[in-house]
C-alpha cells in the first residue's frame, strides 16, 4: 500500500493502526486484540505492521503516549483535584473528549497491566510536576497518601470507561461521592507532603 505523502491531510498507516487500537480497546480486552485485527481495521499489511512495531505491546505502548501527552493529564488532574471551573473547562473543551476516553480505557481493565502503569506514571509526574513536589524530602506517609490518590483516580477512570455510553468523565465527578473524593484527596496529600517539607513554601502558605 502506497504512502501517504507528507503534505497529504489523510492519516498515515501508523494513525491508523494507533485508531483501530482504540477502537477495537473500546469493544474487546487488550488479550483479545491482534495483530490481524489492527491490520484489516487500518487497511495495512503485516509487513507495514512490523515496520513500525516489533508487536502488540509495543503498538500500545505507542498509542497511549501519543493519546495522553502531558498536557492532557494536567487538565484531567486539575478537573479531578481542582475547582468546580476547572471541572467545566475540562468538560467544555471538546477537543480532549477522545483523549479523555482512551485515558480512561488504558486505565481500565480492558487493557494490559503495562499500560495502567504508564497512565498512573503520567499522572503522578503530573501533579509532582504542578505542586513542585520534593520527592527526596517525601516519607512513607506521603508516598503512601499519594498511591492512595492514585489508586482512587484510576478507579474513576476505568469505572468510566465501562459505562462510557451513560455517563461522562465530568458528569461523573459531578456525582456526590465523587465530589467528597474531590475534595478529601487533595487536602490528604497536601497535608502529608507539607508534614514531610515536600512542597515549596509558597504552596504550603
Amino acid at each position: 500500500m502506497a504512502r501517504p505523502r507528507k503534505d497529504s491531510k489523510l492519516p498515515s498507516a501508523r494513525e491508523r493502526m494507533e485508531q483501530a487500537f482504540w477502537d477495537l480497546l473500546r469493544k474487546h480486552p487488550y488479550a483479545e486484540i491482534s495483530m490481524k485485527e489492527i491490520t484489516r481495521r487500518a487497511g495495512v499489511n503485516h509487513n507495514t505492521f512490523y515496520y513500525h512495531y516489533t508487536g502488540m505491546d509495543e503498538l500500545a505502548e505507542d498509542a497511549l503516549a501519543h493519546a495522553i501527552p502531558q498536557d492532557l493529564v494536567s487538565a484531567v488532574l486539575h478537573g479531578v483535584t481542582g475547582s468546580d471551573e476547572a471541572l467545566a473547562r475540562l468538560a467544555d473543551d471538546s477537543a480532549l473528549s477522545e483523549r479523555v476516553e482512551h485515558l480512561c480505557l488504558a486505565a481500565s481493565e480492558h487493557s494490559s497491566p503495562r499500560m495502567r502503569a504508564m497512565v498512573r506514571d503520567s499522572i503522578r509526574d503530573a501533579w509532582f510536576a504542578i505542586l513542585n513536589i520534593d520527592e527526596q524530602a517525601m516519607s512513607v506517609n506521603s508516598r503512601l497518601s499519594v498511591e492512595v490518590a492514585l489508586g482512587i483516580f484510576m478507579s474513576l477512570f476505568s469505572y468510566r470507561a465501562d459505562r462510557s455510553e451513560d455517563i461522562a468523565l465530568p458528569e461523573l465527578l459531578r456525582t456526590q461521592s465523587a465530589s467528597m473524593l474531590r475534595g478529601m484527596l487533595p487536602n490528604m496529600v497536601m497535608s502529608a507532603l507539607a508534614a514531610d517539607g515536600a512542597l515549596p513554601e509558597r504552596t504550603q502558605n
